[in-house]
């Protein structure tokens, strides 16, 4: 009853601001003329963004080696996602799946099992070395206090090494003087769900600084399948954040963020806790960072532990000379891992990586850029890797850019693959494991198409080898070779001064020798929506559209391995909704619904005592101010 009563709530207010029963512009002052907004809705549309995380220096989205999509802070807040990985649902060559209200995978270009893409924050990865996972819902830090996340499709091995095998999501936070005072966020709604953040950020002399705290509980959507699963949960988190400006050009940084988790992974973890701490010296044309991430869970009641320590310093150098900018830096790296059960059986294990990455880009015409670009890594447990990145970018007008890239990328064995096969609890070594291998040709388009349109696609192919088997019944071995072909399309349209309008279309077709042709990634995949904006409301609506699909993985705990069928996850068509009102200019209220009209489904494995939940209507009403 309470659920019908919010959806005839939200329904009815939306109807009410679709309607041309608008605020008169007299309630808020003088409005600008129809021209007027047009013409700032085209100029905002056709902003050529600053992007880093294709080579980790800042350089304007047509000139990057890489195809890149950027999800702004004011996308995030339109979307009304409760987490990172729903933030992440429009995008095309992005898939997310959910297994329950948290836990997300995400993947680019297929691989959505969050192993295969590497997810940074702030450039530094919140990589699980021993699974070769990143648990998104956990990384210590509130949408709020995002500014952008920027998302590379295929292969980012060059600056960023092994794991962004398929892509990278790079999550970029606000500075000090960006968050400039102080934000408050309260969200509530059904399934017992509570998301709130209060974010801090100032200037003092030379010194910037700002904090956060946050929660975030919920109801899990299905109820428990086994003695040892838990109905709810509870995530918290702190940050925060120094920045001494040695100069104009020069500074020093430390950022401290730990989140602790209750009854979380696979609904079967009961303590989980991530710790990062990162200190940084820039100037303009050089950096380096020191990083240490930490993650201590238990699951299972504690009849796993699980410690995984990752410290990581990383220096680039930029220089600039005639035609040329080179990008030249190196990167060392150390985990440990500590597994131990209740029974006492323990295994600890640490692994090793240094690396030497270059890469040139020659502006040979103002319409023409060339890049390359090579990275050499050596590892304890694997030896030598290298690969490289080559692009050739033309550049019709100042806002558009046509991209032909050929990049390669690897993804090392985890430390869970290396020593066993694919169990929880570690013994022996294997030495004849080693990385996987892929080489993407990428023809790429971004830019504009007359005044209100603005194109992003792309064409790729992606040639595979030795893809690990990753059978619990196997030792795993690199017996696995492939390839993909996909085409994707993401189109920005502006209709009026107070309404714009995005499509997004995803095709992807994939051949393995271990699955064949069968569909392991939906083949379509449609996102479209509406962007209203009129005085002091706004409104959005999206449709999201998932082809049928084969789930080969327990991708909310990847260390379990394959599955042992394929499972069909069937197609789905969800509706979100978001209406929101500025009372005044630093108060918005909102009314959010995500899966509005109530399409039960799963997103992946459906079946066995770690499957997916189904997930149903989310309704959530928010308040956020800023002073």
């Amino acid at each position: 009853m309470n659920n019908r009563l919010f959806l005839t709530i939200f329904i009815l207010s939306f109807s009410f601001f679709v309607l041309p029963i608008y605020a008169q512009e007299g309630q808020i002052g003088k409005i600008a003329s129809e021209e007027v907004l047009l013409a700032m809705s085209i100029e905002e549309l056709m902003e050529v963004p600053i992007v880093f995380a294709s080579s980790k220096r800042l350089q304007p989205i047509t000139e990057a080696a890489s195809s890149v999509e950027i999800v702004t802070a004011e996308d995030i807040k339109r979307s009304g996602a409760t987490n990172i990985a729903d933030a992440l649902r429009k995008l095309a060559g992005v898939q997310v799946r959910e297994t329950s209200v948290s836990s997300h995978a995400i993947g680019v270009r297929g691989f959505a099992d969050s192993q295969h893409v590497l997810i940074t924050l702030d450039g530094s990865s919140a990589y699980l070395h021993h699974v070769n996972h990143t648990y998104v819902d956990f990384i210590p830090v509130a949408l709020e206090e995002i500014e952008r996340i920027e998302v590379i499709k295929g292969p980012g091995g060059i600056f960023f090494g092994g794991s962004a095998f398929s892509g990278v999501v790079n999550i970029v936070t606000k500075t000090p003087k960006q968050i400039g005072g102080t934000n408050v966020n309260l969200f509530a709604g059904n399934w017992d769900t509570f998301r709130g953040s209060i974010i801090h950020g100032g200037s003092k002399n030379k010194l910037d600084y700002s904090f956060s705290a946050g929660r975030f509980q919920s109801d899990y959507m299905s109820p428990p399948r086994d003695f040892f699963m838990h109905p709810d949960t509870t995530t918290d988190f702190g940050t925060g954040r120094i920045i001494y400006h040695l100069n104009d050009k020069s500074s020093v940084s430390a950022d401290l963020r730990h989140s602790y988790s209750d009854d979380g992974i696979s609904r079967h973890c009961s303590d989980i806790k991530n710790t990062y701490v990162t200190l940084r010296y820039d100037q303009s044309n050089f950096w380096m960072r020191y990083f240490h991430n930490k993650q201590h869970k238990d699951a299972v009641e504690s009849f796993i532990v699980v410690d995984d320590t990752n410290d990581e310093f990383e220096i680039m150098r930029i220089f600039k000379w005639g035609k040329n900018i080179f990008s030249v830096g190196g990167f060392a790296r150390k985990v440990d891992f500590d597994v131990r059960d209740e029974t006492g059986n323990r295994h600890e294990s640490d692994t090793e990586n240094y690396a030497l990455k270059a890469e040139n880009e020659y502006h040979a015409t103002d319409r023409i850029i060339l890049t390359l670009g090579g990275r050499l890594d050596h590892f304890s447990e694997i030896d030598w890797v290298g690969l490289g990145r080559g692009s050739v970018i033309y550049k019709p007008v100042q806002n558009q850019r046509v991209a032909l890239t050929v990049a390669q990328g690897y993804y090392l064995p985890s430390l869970a693959q290396l020593y066993g096969w694919g169990g929880i609890l570690l013994d022996e070594f294997n030495p004849d494991l080693d990385e996987e291998r892929i080489t993407s040709y990428e023809l790429a388009y971004y830019g504009a198409i007359g005044k209100r349109v603005k194109l992003n696609s792309a064409i790729f192919y992606n040639d595979y080898e030795g893809l690990i088997s990753n059978n619990l019944a196997e030792i795993p071995t690199n017996s696995v070779d492939g390839d993909k072909y996909g085409l994707e399309l993401s189109v920005d349209f502006v209709i009026t001064s107070w309404l714009n309008a995005f499509a997004t279309y995803t095709y992807q077709t994939t051949d393995r020798t271990d699955f064949g042709d069968l569909e392991i990634d939906p083949e379509n995949m449609v996102n479209a929506g509406l962007q209203m904006t009129r005085n002091r409301w706004t409104a959005d609506i999206t449709l999201h559209y998932v082809d049928d699909y084969f789930e080969t993985l327990d991708v909310a705990n990847p260390a379990l391995g394959r599955l042992e069928e394929p499972q069909l996850v069937e197609s789905y068509t969800t509706v979100d909704a978001r209406i929101a009102y500025q009372p005044k200019e630093n108060v918005e209220i909102a009314l959010s619904a995500l899966n509005l009209f109530d399409e039960e489904h799963v997103e992946t494995n459906p079946i066995g005592w770690i499957g997916a939940d189904e997930v149903g209507r989310r309704i959530l009403a928010s308040v956020s101010c800023s002073f």
